[in-house]
């Protein structure tokens, strides 16, 4: 009986990790199934319960606001986008730190681990912002030419706004002026609407942009304005083009070099590990 005691608390750790993955696994074998099964597809999105973000409130509202803003500037909207960026800066360290207790090993080497996890998060949350600001500076000159083209050719100033998707060619931002034209066809508003761009966009650029079309909106002339504005982009754009080009030439260039070095390490690794054994040979004792 003791010798019984003894293996089981020997592998106490090791059981309770086995059972908390097969709790994992076998609560997540439904979902597997739905999405590999195509007739259990159907029913995947019926059966999946409303998540309850009720914990948000308790935090400080000023600190929800700026990380929906942040995740906003990023192109998340939904309430669930804040949960979910919380759990992923925690989670990852809170498991790692529980999982070092259970086995034993290094909690601190654990906690770096997972707030590096978070930090790369974080870092992609950061590059996708810049991403989109990059995107809608590059779209500017296209959306100034498309209401100065329309317009010209006689198109209602509403249907021109209406289908100002169709100058974005950047998929980052395409969905943000999707919601600017569906509220602007909705509410027939074009203040609702702008709105609906200026919390995804900050920056003088929007700002500018939105003045302009309620200036021309209210005064009924619209036309001199958008070529002004076209003919002053042309030359910024041809810039963040050309910025774009350089920048994409020296991250494939980036990738070559990374490619080659393990073929490197392959080719020199021999050389350098005879070289060391000749100078013992020749400096040895």
């Amino acid at each position: 009986m003791r010798e019984i005691l003894l293996t089981f608390k020997s592998h106490a750790p090791w059981f309770l990790l086995g059972l908390v993955l097969w709790a994992i696994v076998y609560h997540l074998l439904p979902a597997v199934a739905c999405r590999f099964d195509s007739r259990l597809a159907s029913a995947f999105y019926r059966k999946q319960p409303e998540l309850d973000y009720s914990w948000l409130s308790r935090l400080p509202s000023h600190w929800v606001e700026s990380l929906s803003q942040r995740l906003l500037a990023a192109g998340f909207r939904e309430r669930k986008s804040v949960a979910i960026y919380l759990l992923t800066m925690a989670a990852p360290v809170a498991l790692l730190v529980l999982l070092a207790t259970i086995l034993r090993g290094p909690v601190h080497l654990y906690c770096l681990t997972g707030s590096l996890v978070a930090v790369l998060v974080n870092g992609w949350i950061t590059h996708r912002i810049r991403q989109r600001r990059q995107s809608f500076q590059l779209s500017l000159y296209k959306i100034y030419r498309f209401l100065d083209l329309q317009l010209t050719a006689g198109v209602n100033a509403f249907d021109v706004l209406k289908g100002l998707p169709e100058a974005i060619a950047q998929p980052l931002i395409r969905e943000d002026f999707l919601r600017f034209s569906a509220r602007l066809e909705l509410t027939q508003d074009l203040d609702l609407a702008l709105d609906e761009l200026q919390a995804a966009f900050t920056g003088p650029d929007m700002s500018l942009l939105a003045s302009q079309l309620r200036n021309s909106m209210q005064t009924g002339v619209m036309g001199q304005t958008f070529q002004r504005m076209e003919n002053l982009l042309f030359n910024r754009h041809l810039s963040l083009v050309r910025a774009r080009s350089k920048q994409l030439r020296n991250d494939l260039l980036m990738v070559a070099l990374l490619v080659l070095v393990p073929i490197e390490i392959l080719y020199l690794y021999p050389l350098a590990a005879q070289a060391v054994l000749s100078l013992g040979q020749l400096y040895g004792p």
